[in-house]
């Protein structure tokens, strides 16, 4: 009776549609073994129409919490894109602030009797719970080790989601990329031999479609930057100016720069010292 009672609510659909969502959940978490920069952004694309179309809030929190899931598993690109596509699509935003409001259950595991725990094994979407689970992932991700997925899972969190203790002021992102491309391996080795960013020629119909559209057809990536690292216009950057994942090569240009002062103030020194002794 409790399984025909979730089947029939309301936005959930018919049959077909259910099959559908369901395939959909079931493909998320297999994300890590497809590299193809195309099947990718097919699929996730598919994922984002499909989360903007559903009306059953169960199955949009059960999408939420497995695409945020699959960010500790999948590459940091495919990472960064789901986050971005969460917070691109209303349903799942709203699902977002709504799960931040609950306090996380225990999981459900084998053979627990509890069947209003979240059951993150279940194939149907509907039946799994998700709702009445809190937002555990993304509290974890704010943890993860690479600063771009923080970035992105921070754009996801509510305005008034309470960070350190602190009120955090919420900002619109500005960021028009694609990140499957933008924060790939490849791209941070790009900047790691101090190369500058290449600039991508899109056809009309690469450049306006789909939820990674770019805003131009000659595109320079405004997350990345347009200067190389080792330069001087990017050491004379304001720190809040440098994108979150560049601090580092930041810094250490920074603390390279103050001691190659400091060694040209020593030598200089030195040279005095033997004109006074002449």
């Amino acid at each position: 009776r409790k399984k025909k009672k979730q089947s029939g609510e309301a936005g959930a659909g018919g049959k077909l549609t259910r099959r559908f969502y369901r395939a959909l959940y079931s493909k998320i978490l297999s994300l890590q073994g497809h590299t193809g920069h195309r099947c990718l952004t097919l699929f996730l694309n598919l994922l984002y129409k499909a989360l903007r179309r559903d009306r059953s809030q169960s199955r949009v929190s059960a999408f939420t919490k497995r695409a945020l899931q699959a960010c500790f598993v999948v590459p940091q690109n495919i990472a960064c894109a789901l986050l971005h596509l969460l917070a691109a699509a209303h349903p799942t935003r709203s699902a977002v602030k709504r799960l931040m409001g609950i306090k996380s259950r225990r999981v459900r595991s084998e053979g627990d009797g509890d069947g209003e725990a979240y059951d993150p094994y279940k194939r149907e979407p509907l039946h799994c719970n998700a709702a009445s689970d809190g937002l555990w992932e993304a509290a974890l991700l704010t943890e993860i080790f690479h600063p771009a997925v923080q970035k992105f899972n921070e754009e996801l969190m509510p305005a008034e989601m309470m960070a350190n203790g602190k009120r955090r002021r919420k900002k619109k992102s500005s960021y028009g990329g694609d990140p499957l491309v933008d924060f790939t391996n490849a791209a941070f080795l790009d900047r790691f031999v101090f190369r500058n960013p290449k600039k991508t020629e899109l056809s009309e119909k690469e450049g306006k479609t789909g939820i990674f559209a770019r805003n131009s057809q000659k595109f320079v990536n405004p997350v990345i930057g347009a200067e190389p690292v080792n330069s001087e216009a990017f050491i004379k950057l304001q720190e809040g100016q440098v994108p979150t994942h560049e601090r580092f090569f930041y810094k250490y240009f920074k603390l390279k720069e103050s001691a190659d002062h400091k060694k040209q103030k020593a030598l200089r020194g030195d040279d005095e010292d033997e004109d006074e002794d002449e």
